[in-house]
């Protein structure tokens, strides 16, 4: 039993020095690039829905650019409350075109 006691008291010790080499907090860039591509020249209406990374407790977003931001509308879910990027394009569309999110 003694040499359990002494065992974990290692490897608690052990785990606390690797925890406690980790930052505190981090920060990155996240890019999307969407590239849309012979989009039919009959075509009414072009929809396109992207994932918005949440802003938490845990995770804050410093800023977001999105080109182009002229066809962009940020919507909610009801159920899950997570954001959406639409993108509704009516005819005359473009066959191909690219969406950035910075």
């Amino acid at each position: 039993m003694r040499k359990f006691v002494v065992l974990s008291m290692v490897l608690l010790t052990i785990s606390g020095w690797t925890y406690a080499d980790l930052p505190k907090s981090r920060s990155m860039d996240f890019d999307y690039e969407v590239i849309v591509r012979d989009v039919p020249p009959d075509a009414d209406e072009l929809k396109i829905w992207l994932p918005i990374l949440p802003e938490t407790d845990y995770q804050i977003i410093d800023a977001m650019s999105i080109e182009p931001s002229e066809m962009a509308i940020i919507s909610e879910d009801k159920t899950y409350k997570n954001k959406i990027l639409n993108f509704s394009l009516k005819q005359p569309i473009d066959p191909s075109f690219q969406i950035n999110v910075h």
